[in-house]
């Protein structure tokens, strides 16, 4: 794709994007469904990447059927993330959601919460089952953006998520007001509840969002996002404070445990021909004896576009280097290294064409 024709290609999915999000904006449902028809008329008559043939463009008219108020539907949006949770090879899901389990309102009734959605497998013919609960996990009316991380590099997935503080009122216990969760995975599989012993949270340190009212440090944070930002092997956490008027501070946490385990950072670089440079979509794989470990190369996830970073980090623990490593990239080519012959404690580059280097 040429330059011009791929600017205009990220400008069309820019202002659809932007349109989507004008439209959720309105409470009524009849001017969201006008603000969209009207932008769609827009786009699809005078847009350069419009599909609509540049000779049939003038006096076109979109099509849609008339405002029909009965076909509305009400949903919450959720921020949605693929990895392997409990290390048997295939992707399960961690999805964050809003949940409104309000018994005089019988839309609201079975609202679904937070999930945990585990992978069966080939035996379960690959459903997915919730084990939310039964992971120890609590819920919490307002879970806004999560990412799964292994903090202390032991190898297995742990995860932070920011609440929403606006339901604070309906709750007295620690877990389901609006303090940043931060779980640990066990080997068992159980999640044990960090959050409010991990130095991120603290009620003696508010912020200067609202001068009337502060907020505690980290009450009703938005976006997380892991990163190395010290290059010390350990994932820091990024949380941006959700404004409620008057702006709210950013905090970068440092994280001070996990480069006491082993561990290997990965970055990717494509050719620009066959993969994109960034690599977006590449997949590695650590496959131990008995454990397997996957990482996915990701532009951004989740319901506010958070973005990790673009450095694959894999907690090793215990593990060893008994292990091949899988790099999936994106045209389906496969790259193939054996664990051996990989440092830990370091970060590694793998280039599309010219393989492992060691920087």
């Amino acid at each position: 794709m040429e330059a011009t024709a791929a600017l205009q290609l990220t400008d069309w999915r820019r202002q659809v994007a932007e349109l989507y999000s004008q439209v959720r904006s309105f409470n009524d449902g009849q001017a969201g469904w006008e603000a969209w028809r009207a932008g769609k008329q827009r786009l699809y008559a005078g847009h350069p990447q419009s599909p609509v043939p540049p000779a049939l463009r003038t006096g076109y008219v979109f099509p849609s059927f008339p405002y029909d108020p009965s076909m509305r539907v009400v949903a919450e949006l959720v921020a949605c993330s693929p990895h392997h949770i409990d290390g048997d090879g295939v992707d399960d899901i961690l999805l964050a959601t809003i949940s409104h389990p309000v018994d005089s309102d019988p839309s609201r009734k079975w609202s679904d919460p937070t999930q945990v959605l585990i992978n069966q497998g080939a035996a379960g013919g690959y459903a997915f089952k919730n084990e939310f609960l039964q992971r120890g996990l609590p819920f919490n009316e307002g879970d806004i953006d999560t990412g799964l991380a292994d903090f202390d590099n032991d190898g297995r997935l742990d995860y932070a998520i920011t609440r929403d503080n606006k339901y604070e009122p309906n709750y007295t216990t620690a877990e389901q007001l609006s303090w940043l969760g931060l779980f640990h995975q066990e080997a068992s599989g159980h999640f044990t509840s960090l959050g409010l012993v991990s130095g991120i949270n603290d009620l003696s340190a508010p912020d200067a969002g609202d001068a009337a009212a502060p907020i505690p440090r980290m009450k009703a944070g938005q976006n997380i996002a892991w990163l190395d930002f010290d290059r010390d092997g350990a994932l820091d956490l990024l949380v941006g404070g959700r404004d409620h008027g008057g702006g709210r501070p950013n905090y970068l946490f440092r994280n001070t445990l996990g480069a006491s385990n082993t561990w290997l950072a990965v970055h990717l670089t494509g050719d620009g021909a066959h993969v994109n440079r960034d690599a977006i979509g590449a997949r590695v794989t650590l496959r131990f004896p008995s454990w397997t470990v996957m990482r996915e190369l990701k532009s951004s996830r989740g319901t506010y576009t958070s973005a990790d970073t673009r450095t694959l980090h894999f907690g090793l623990g215990s593990l060893g280097c008994d292990f091949t490593l899988e790099v999936r990239w994106p045209d389906g080519k496969m790259t193939t290294l054996d664990g051996k012959t990989l440092p830990s404690n370091h970060f590694v580059t793998i280039d599309y064409t010219n393989g492992l280097s060691m920087p």
